[in-house]
Order: structure tokens, then sequence, then C-alpha cells
């Protein structure tokens, strides 16, 4: 996978984290997380907070 069709998939989660119906997120890949989670499923960080 290139740069940009990485970039261009974090971008992409991350509007539809801003714009979809996830009530979470997380700070530090910035994906979308259904469930409030105490360590990202994605990157494993504990960096999981509700979006307002």
């Amino acid at each position: 996978m290139s740069l940009f069709e990485k970039a261009g998939e974090q971008f992409q989660e991350t509007k539809e984290t801003l714009l979809g119906g996830d009530d979470y997120g997380c700070l530090s890949c910035e994906r979308a997380v259904e469930e409030d989670y105490e360590h990202c499923p994605h990157c494993g960080e504990p960096t999981v907070v509700p979006l307002e």
C-alpha cells in the first residue's frame, strides 16, 4: 500500500468518524470505534474518547 493510499484511508475513516454515527474515536490513530473501549481495537493505545 502506498503512502497516499494509506493517507486517503485514514482521511476517509476520520471523515466518517466525524460525520457518521459512531460515538467514540481514537485520538492516536484517528479511527472510529463503535464502543467505549479501554484500549483502541485498531492500534492498542488507551486513547479512546467520546466524540462531541
